[in-house]
């Protein structure tokens, strides 16, 4: 009696990760992916929750490790280059994060769900806003899937000093794994940050400027909150949390109960 209760079948463990999955409880759905593993024969789409479940759980190496191996074993998975690219966004490595999403734009525009096509755009918003420039040069495609492009330039290859000129003819150059390298080598370097400190104030200044140019602006209310939403994820992804729960609050005094608003904040 024993014995059955403490081997779950694979199929059983499966229902179990997908039903903590659903239920948000993602220390549980990483247990039970523990117990899956034995199995030897993961399928790539719960390797990708066990991604998701680390990187919700504020675990970005470990997430980027599981995005790895879901790549290893469904390298068309655009859910998984997706949060790559967050990860990577998240970790300080920008043109990263922007090569990943030009390259998902590129190869797969056509097979993203609503749900994928909204993430990007609320990401890029805030890049797109910041540099519409520097997006139009290095990123065609999303420059091209935010409505920017000019004239058809894509047969220039950018020029950044960033991987973005492999993404187009060398996906694999944006495998998991090399860029995992970059994220640790990255945290071993991420001592003390004197930038940040020092820009709080200004960042902060900025954000406010920018919240009272969207309050100015002759739109709709829920317009409005849209826009404080995108910029709010631009300084979130900057890790400028105090900035992005300014623009949150004025969505919120806007429109109290916006399941976005209330969500992001």
């Amino acid at each position: 009696m024993q014995q059955q209760t403490a081997l779950r079948t694979q199929p059983a463990l499966e229902a179990a990760i997908r039903e903590h999955m659903e239920g948000m409880r993602y220390a549980d759905a990483l247990n039970a992916l523990a117990e899956l593993v034995r199995y030897e024969n993961v399928k790539p789409e719960f390797m990708y929750d066990g991604a998701y479940a680390y990187f919700m759980l504020g675990d970005y190496e470990r997430a980027a490790s599981w995005v790895g191996n879901t790549l290893s074993f469904d390298p068309g998975n655009a859910k998984a280059r997706i949060l790559l690219a967050r990860i990577c966004i998240l970790e300080d490595r920008v043109d990263d994060g922007l090569a990943i999403f030009d390259f998902v734009l590129e190869r797969g525009l056509d097979s993203l769900s609503e749900d994928e096509r909204r993430e990007i755009r609320e990401i890029v918003s805030y890049y797109v806003h910041r540099d519409e420039g520097r997006i139009r040069q290095h990123y065609p495609h999303i420059a091209s899937f935010m409505g920017i492009a000019q004239a058809p330039q894509t047969a220039q290859a950018p020029q950044a000093p960033q991987p973005q000129a492999g993404v187009q003819q060398q996906p694999q150059k944006l495998e998991a794994r090399g860029i995992l390298d970059s994220l640790r080598e990255r945290a071993r370097q991420a001592g003390a940050a004197p930038s940040e400190a020092q820009g709080t104030a200004e960042i902060m200044e900025e954000a406010r400027a920018e919240r009272d140019r969207i309050l100015r602006q002759g739109i709709s209310l829920r317009e409005k909150v849209r826009l404080l939403n995108v910029f709010a994820g631009g300084y979130f992804y900057q890790k400028a949390y105090e900035a992005a729960e300014e623009l949150l609050t004025a969505a919120l005094r806007i429109d109290p109960g916006d399941d976005h608003s209330l969500r992001n904040m």
